[in-house]
């Protein structure tokens, strides 16, 4: 909606309102007030960046005043790139041990913009520098305290212009239920002697695969 006051202007007036390549007219009600509304089939004509508002107003012996005011258009989402969590998608236990990095890069925000991490659920927030570019740290602390699985990360940003999008990232967590494997006595008893090296011999053991407890 565009709003304003005219006055020495009869009520009953016709506002004259430019928006963009589009007439919009308003009605002048009582105190001199108008307002008109604007539909989003206009609004989607705009092009970004910034815009001049005009209107006008003729009383009736003919004389006309006009004004106008600025604004700045800024309807396109932003963009988000992640990097590869944990450089290859995998938290081992090596990684949970020491500070992890997700980061990326924002596209069609500027500077400062507001981002937000998602891990579980905590909430890290940052800022896009000069580049687009955003990054959070994860402490071990954190790291250690996500459940092994399938982990989805979620990723926001909002620009100045009030603009949100978020997309997430996935990665495979493996670092409290881990593999074990057990072999078997050596040859039966633990030693090899002349008569067990003239034939083939077995080694077996038992192996526990990650996350079966």
């Amino acid at each position: 909606m565009i709003s304003g006051v005219v006055n020495n202007v009869a009520q009953g007036s016709v506002v004259t309102l430019l928006v963009g390549n589009s007439q919009v007219t308003a009605t002048v009600g009582a105190g001199g007030a108008f307002s008109a509304t604007v539909t989003p089939d206009i609004l989607g004509t705009l092009a970004q960046g910034n815009l001049t508002v005009g209107a006008s107003v003729t009383d009736a012996a003919g004389n006309t005043a006009s004004t106008s005011a600025g604004i700045r258009v800024d309807t396109l989402l932003p963009t988000i790139t992640v990097n590869p969590l944990f450089g290859d998608g995998l938290l081992n236990v090596a990684d949970s041990l020491v500070t992890q990095v997700i980061g990326g890069v924002i596209g069609g925000a500027e500077a400062g913009s507001r981002v937000v991490v998602s891990v579980g659920s905590q909430q890290l927030v940052t800022a896009t520098d000069a580049n687009g570019n955003f990054n959070v740290s994860l402490t071990p602390a954190l790291l250690q305290g996500i459940a092994d699985g399938n982990l989805t990360v979620g990723i926001s940003v909002t620009d100045s212009a009030g603009n949100t999008n978020s997309t997430t990232a996935g990665a495979l967590v493996g670092i409290h239920n881990l593999p074990k494997v057990t072999l078997s006595p050596l040859f039966g008893d633990g030693v090899l002697n002349l008569a067990e090296s003239l034939v083939t011999q077995t080694i077996s053991g038992t192996g526990l695969r990650a996350g079966c407890g």
